[in-house]
């Protein structure tokens, strides 16, 4: 398998590098086509009813109000249809071909752009030095050697669900990658091949398992970080220092929401406002112990 098939098993595979044009400027000049030859018919419309309303023939002004007229079946012969009929029927199938190419154009402009990892990638596998004879020859291969990012999508866009697992996806995994992991791989098992037989140089990390890896880590520092803040605030003996770290301790706490969590800025808020007053209320019993001693 080569060319055009294994390049659609290795997008079929991997979705993330499934990364192709969405010909924005071609599917709107096909919609503003399609509008202009409505707008066109729209008039000649317009132009059919003011004539039959004009009309001394009855039956031609009847077809404002009379479907029977319109449609052009009077008894007791069928008469020709209607002329204005005849123009909405060519309407309406213009008018399904306008609308189909609206909603296509809408919904292929939500579809994500590919991340810059993505799209590396997929350029590093087809080029001819992979070894992979995957690479095309045609003008398309300028979609990814030569792309215009903004008229890319990905089928299956690389979620992140933070900025920090974002980071870990895009940034930190590549560096984890060189050092750490691709020696490990390489060396006890240096003839590897994947599903779609791509070269053995290309590691696939599971996004879901990097998310993993990003709630473990906010689970525990949304465990440590109370504990540590309780800890810090008893051990400081002035109240000025008690409340310098009160703040501290709050702006880490709503940092590490921002950078973990996706959550929406009012539950950060409620969140940060709920840790703030856990080590006030700490603190307020502090000094009430103080007092008595």
């Amino acid at each position: 398998m080569e060319g055009y098939a294994k390049l659609a098993s290795l997008m079929g595979a991997y979705p993330d590098v499934a990364i192709v044009r969405r010909f924005s400027a071609l599917n709107m000049q096909r919609v503003l086509y399609l509008q202009a030859e409505l707008v066109e018919m729209e008039f000649q419309l317009r132009r059919i009813e003011e004539e039959d309303k004009q009309s001394a023939d009855v039956e031609r002004s009847d077809c404002a109000f009379d479907w029977i007229a319109l449609r052009g079946y009077r008894e007791p012969i069928p008469s020709i249809p209607d002329r204005r009929w005849a123009l909405m029927t060519a309407i309406s199938s213009k008018l399904k071909e306008y609308n189909d190419a609206v909603l296509v154009q809408t919904s292929i402009i939500k579809l994500d752009k590919p991340s810059a990892q993505s799209l590396q990638t997929l350029r590093v596998l087809l080029a001819p030095s992979s070894g992979n004879n995957i690479g095309l020859s045609g003008l398309d291969a300028l979609v990814w050697e030569r792309p215009d990012k903004l008229d890319l999508l990905v089928l299956q866009p690389q979620k992140s669900e933070s900025i920090f697992s974002s980071l870990l996806s895009n940034k930190i995994i590549y560096w984890l990658h060189q050092v750490i992991f691709y020696p490990i791989v390489k060396t006890s098992d240096p003839t590897r091949l994947d599903s779609v037989h791509v070269t053995t140089d290309t590691t696939y990390y599971s996004s879901s398992t990097l998310q993993n890896i990003v709630r473990l880590i906010a689970t525990a520092l949304s465990s440590l970080l109370p504990v540590i803040a309780i800890a810090v605030l008893y051990n400081l003996n002035t109240t000025p220092d008690r409340l310098w770290a009160v703040a501290g301790f709050t702006f880490l706490f709503s940092l590490a929401l921002g950078i973990f969590t996706r959550g929406d800025i009012v539950d950060v808020f409620a969140a940060s406002a709920a840790f703030a007053a856990v080590q006030v209320v700490f603190v307020g019993s502090v000094i009430t112990a103080e007092k008595v001693n």
